[in-house]
């Protein structure tokens, strides 16, 4: 099968980019990928060549080669309109297209059947949420990266082909290592937004420190000055170091020496820094937002808190590094279930079916 996928400039950052430079990386028997780029993080004028170029590329691609299937990523705001564009170019030349949503979910209540919508669907205007609907209506079939997530997709949409579709990671990059007894670190990787809880990790890192004084806080992610100010005003600085953006042999060595990994954040998709922590055998100190309970049991492979609390947040990464047995016994839990369900050879054998049934149907 020769596939197209479609998506952000591939191996610069986290999130999409890193999703689908997993995908191009992976070994395809049987299959052969392009893939063009239609977005990217840098300026405005950047952003417009990239996309004005990557639909060049798409066009020349379906009437040239045609691909059996494209396969398309998208996340919120104007992804959105750009990704129904190509969408409507490929049904021009009637190939079917599968959409794969990245957004992100605050908590997901699912009892009595209650679930709300993406924010990404209920934020936008009246205009945007028909522009929504008509993308995923049009599409072939739509991945989400959970079961929570797909219950939230299925109201704002006809379309009946949801499939889920998780994250993939590369679990020979990332192995369990012998961690030194001294500093006990705790691990934070994402960016510092908001949205990350990234103050509420600061803050609660400052009542961790009140309790145990031999402890580091490695904070890795972008605008680091900003968080070098917060830090600062907790008077925290002296624990944390603040590597920046890290990425390859750097990452790897951040993982390798964290006995926790943190990430309280509001909302989430499915984040592959959590996977990536799975796969290096470290417990989770997480919350229940997005797709993550959907991966993450409480107790077997994660600690919960409700976003926001720094209270509860400090007493559990106490708890963690008080107990190495807990700490053992999680990290195997997780290296286990990522290696059985996560691993890139896994999700790749499902992406392969879901094309199948495409080209099918």
């Amino acid at each position: 099968m020769r596939i197209l996928m479609v998506g952000p400039v591939p191996f610069l950052y986290g999130g999409i980019s890193k999703v689908a430079g997993a995908f191009l990386k992976a070994r395809k028997p049987g299959l052969k990928m392009d893939y063009a780029a239609t977005s990217t993080k840098r300026f405005l004028i950047f952003k417009i060549a990239v996309f004005v170029s990557g639909a060049v590329r798409i066009l020349l691609k379906l009437m040239l080669q045609r691909p059996d299937a494209v396969h398309i990523h998208f996340s919120k705001g104007a992804s959105i309109y750009r990704k129904y564009f190509v969408l409507k170019m490929c049904r021009l030349f009637q190939v079917p297209v599968v959409v794969q949503s990245h957004t992100f979910l605050p908590e997901i209540e699912v009892k009595h059947l209650s679930v709300q919508k993406p924010d990404f669907y209920t934020k936008a205007s009246s205009f945007g949420k028909k522009v929504i609907s008509l993308f995923m209506d049009e599409a072939s079939g739509i991945l989400v990266l959970s079961e929570r997530i797909k219950l939230s997709i299925q109201p704002i949409t006809r379309n009946e082909n949801v499939w889920v579709l998780r994250n993939p990671v590369d679990c020979q990059k990332h192995r369990p290592s012998i961690k030194a007894d001294s500093p006990l670190n705790v691990l934070f990787m994402g960016d510092f937004s908001e949205r990350k809880g990234i103050k509420i990790l600061v803050k609660a890192a400052s009542e961790v420190l009140d309790r145990l004084e031999d402890v580091k806080f490695i904070l890795c992610g972008k605008a680091q000055e900003n968080i070098k100010e917060i830090v600062e005003d907790w008077g925290i600085q002296d624990h944390v170091e603040l590597p920046g953006f890290v990425s390859g042999k750097k990452k790897q060595k951040c993982f390798a020496k964290a006995h926790v990994f943190v990430l309280p954040s509001y909302e989430e998709g499915l984040p592959v820094a959590i996977l990536e922590a799975m796969c290096s055998g470290l417990p989770i100190l997480t919350t229940p937002v997005g797709g993550i309970p959907d991966v993450l049991k409480e107790y077997s492979n994660a600690l919960f808190i409700k976003p926001g609390d720094h209270r509860a947040l400090a007493e559990k990464i106490i708890f963690l590094l008080e107990n190495e047995d807990v700490r053992k016994k999680i990290g195997e839990n997780n290296r286990k279930k990522v290696l059985d369900e996560f691993d890139t050879s896994v999700i790749m054998q499902d992406l392969v079916n879901i094309y199948r049934k495409l080209t099918e149907s």
